[in-house]
């Protein structure tokens, strides 16, 4: 099994069309840039026997219909993200002591055998910070970290993944019910923050097709997940599973704070029925998509939350992708490649610019200098005075080929320089104060700080400084440096 470190995120901006499983469809979506309008949408009913139980029984023609699918919705692109049911997943959280990535991937595989109902070895895991207020009874101790993980076998993601690239499309991430059902429970119930975070645990279910994915989630972390069977008493079952949660808890008075639904299946009889057992008044997840039918919001919300998803790599130490090892790895030397190409070009074009507008100044300067030197030598003649040209004018000329030098020699180690995660955009010169201003965007603040340190360290910098302004944001950090030769 390839194993993979950590790393900090790698941000995109781009929406990619995805695809959900559903027991009885397969839908195409894409959103637009603010995520809150569908661009695309199909909905098609998944043929018999090609996905049973949640894995692929007949690859070949999941293939055929997966490229019938792109082709008659006149799809484009060929990157998608994939969502696949929850039935073969496990998700949940643990709580580790304080330690670095690569110690957190081998305490999990040390915990698998206790958490994974399937061997480790034979499952794709990937992992994410769920971040929780320390020192509160009852909860992890200062220093502690929540980690939320997600699994499936590696046989039922690889049977997805070939039928894909047998189709002409590129898998860029794997997500299951669970975690896009996580994203939709409103943030003041999800995450701790600059608010108070109910202390009581919050339950979300999806209940679509013949099943009915349940979380229970305190703080942002899922402390409980399963996966219900359809049937006459399925609101019961809901019930049965959070009062078994419930009964675990070492407070006699433990109560669900919040429930919310969403799926197809759910209607007014599930909600009464839920409400009147967990005396609990549920709230119904909606897609938030202004361009379908309000009766659908609700239906389609998992989908919606899928569609948002920034499918960075499994290194993202903040989100969920159950890819494929092999296909992470090309992915991520196919974005290094394109980040030196792109380093490469940049600063080409920056050396241009450079020369260019240096050529410009040297011209303007010596204009400058000749009509300087004509209106003395004309005051010279009509005062019938002897007047000199003032030499130090004349050297600035000569100064300025010197500092386009030092400029090339400045862009060159700026770019080289650059670590993975910073792109220079503009550079400023003042030729007054000898004081350049750089511009750019760092995938997040902790790269743009290693960026910082190392500049101070060469000789021909003697000062680099970053205004709080640009260190505001965590990620897609827009910046402005200033350096002092």
């Amino acid at each position: 099994m390839v194993k993979t470190t950590k790393k900090k995120p790698v941000r995109v901006s781009k929406r990619y069309p995805c695809f959900l499983f559903t027991e009885q469809a397969v839908f195409l979506v894409q959103v637009n840039k603010n995520g809150d309008q569908f661009t695309l949408f199909r909905e098609t009913v998944l043929p018999a026997g090609l996905v049973v139980g949640g894995a692929v029984q007949d690859q070949k023609q999941l293939a055929v219909f997966l490229s019938q699918m792109a082709k008659q919705s006149k799809l484009k692109e060929t990157e998608v993200v994939v969502g696949l049911p929850e039935l073969k997943a496990t998700t949940q959280s643990i709580t580790l002591p304080q330690m670095v990535s690569e110690e957190i991937t081998q305490a999990i595989e040390n915990k698998a055998s206790s958490i994974l109902p399937f061997p480790y070895d034979e499952a794709y895991v990937d992992w994410q910070f769920i971040d929780l207020p320390a020192g509160e009874a009852g909860k992890p101790k200062e220093g502690d970290m929540t980690i939320l993980i997600s699994a499936m076998p590696r046989i039922v993601v690889d049977g997805f993944f070939a039928a894909f690239e047998a189709a002409g499309l590129s898998p860029l991430a794997f997500e299951t019910t669970a975690t896009s059902l996580l994203r939709l429970i409103p943030p003041d119930s999800a995450q701790p923050g600059d608010r108070p975070v109910p202390a009581q645990p919050v339950a979300a279910v999806e209940y679509t097709g013949s099943n009915a994915t349940l979380i229970i989630t305190q703080k942002g972390a899922i402390v409980a997940s399963s996966v219900l069977q359809d049937g006459a008493d399925i609101v019961e079952k809901v019930h049965r599973m959070i009062e078994y949660y419930l009964n675990q808890q070492e407070s006699e008075s433990a109560t669900i704070g919040s429930v919310y639904l969403a799926g197809k299946n759910i209607n007014q009889q599930f909600v009464s029925g839920l409400n009147q057992l967990l005396k609990v008044e549920s709230k119904l997840l909606s897609a938030g998509i202004t361009n379908i039918a309000r009766e659908r919001q609700s239906e389609l919300a998992i989908l919606a939350s899928l569609a948002r998803k920034n499918p960075t790599l499994p290194e993202d130490e903040k989100t969920i992708n159950l890819l494929p090892d092999e296909k992470a790895l090309l992915i991520e030397e196919q974005q290094a490649r394109i980040h030196e190409k792109q380093r490469k070009i940049g600063a080409v074009f920056l050396l241009f610019i450079f020369l260019f507008m240096s050529a410009l100044s040297f011209i303007t300067l010596r204009s400058k200098t000749e009509i300087l030197s004509q209106e003395i030598e004309a005051f010279s003649t009509k005062q019938n005075q002897s007047l000199t040209f003032n030499p130090a004018v004349v050297t600035l000329i000569d100064t300025t080929v010197v500092e386009n030098e030092k400029l090339s020699h400045l862009v060159t180690i700026l770019f080289d320089m650059a670590p993975q995660g910073i792109l220079l955009n503009g550079i400023q010169f003042d030729t007054e104060t000898g004081q350049v201003l750089l511009l750019g965007h760092a995938t997040d603040r902790g790269t743009l700080l290693s960026y910082r340190d190392m500049l101070e360290k060469r000789e021909e910098i003697s000062e680099v400084t970053i205004p709080l302004s640009s260190l505001e944001h965590e990620v897609d950090v827009e910046f402005r440096m200033q350096i002092t030769l």
